[in-house]
């Protein structure tokens, strides 16, 4: 598997990607069936992740920070603190 994650491209990665699914599957492992179904499922975005340099990795931080300031402040009232909050942490 690390080396689908080393390819340079869509093309190379499809290769590899189907490569380590032949040897997978002929192991028989049902722990890997759902993993196997779910490469299957989202073989066309994850190819395309190879293609695009970019992704929406800053912007789901941005929001696991958000949402543990929400937890720790549970029964807070007050809207206008809460975003305070979130603004001094993020600033």
């Amino acid at each position: 598997f690390y080396k689908v994650m080393d390819s340079q491209n869509s093309y190379e990665a499809k290769q590899r990607l189907a490569r380590w699914n032949m040897l997978f599957y002929g192991y028989n492992l049902p722990e890997f069936n759902d993993c196997f179904k779910a490469f299957t499922n989202w073989q066309k975005e994850i190819l395309n992740s190879f293609d695009v340099p970019y992704t929406n990795g800053f912007t789901e931080g941005i929001n696991n920070k958000i949402k543990v300031i929400k937890r720790n402040a549970y029964g807070i009232r007050n809207f206008t603190r809460f975003r305070n909050r979130i603004l001094h942490v993020m600033a």
